[in-house]
């Protein structure tokens, strides 16, 4: 998946400017940060890229489909089936196992029936988890629940 940000802008009610004329380009596999000082914007195109928010100016490019005016249906879908995110709090069902919090977002995706269980276990070991599967989220480190 690329992803690029053309020439975005974004201006709050209170004339803040929370990006100015981004042009941005994070290719498959690509490690990018972010960084600047408080204010920068940097948050503002972290949830433009996330489709979370709408640019005032610019386009969003997913794919090299541009969806910087798609309905929030079709952003759902987009978030959902093309981007991730890593938050500092996991939000994890604290009730529930690796393995079980893995289920319900696979469930949420449309994975169900017998192909659930291998997909389960395939995402587990992706991340090397498979040996924490029936641990609960206060029995993980930080790093282990994300």
């Amino acid at each position: 998946m690329s992803l690029a940000l053309r020439n975005v802008s974004k201006r709050y009610p209170n004339g803040a400017m929370g990006a100015v004329d981004v042009d941005v380009t994070v290719e498959r596999g690509s490690f990018v940060a972010l960084f600047g000082p408080s204010g920068s914007g940097k948050t503002s195109q972290l949830q433009i890229m996330g489709l979370l928010q709408r640019p005032d100016t610019g386009d969003v490019i997913i794919d090299g489909d541009s969806v910087a005016r798609v309905s929030e249906h079709e952003a759902a879908a987009i978030r959902r089936t093309k981007l991730g995110f890593v938050f500092q709090s996991a939000g994890l069902l604290n009730l529930l196992s690796a393995y079980e919090n893995v289920d319900v977002a696979l469930r949420l995706l449309g994975v169900g029936g017998s192909s659930a269980k291998d997909a389960v276990t395939a995402a587990l070991e992706a991340v090397e988890m498979e040996g924490r599967a029936d641990h609960r989220p206060d029995e993980m480190s930080g790093g282990e629940q994300r």
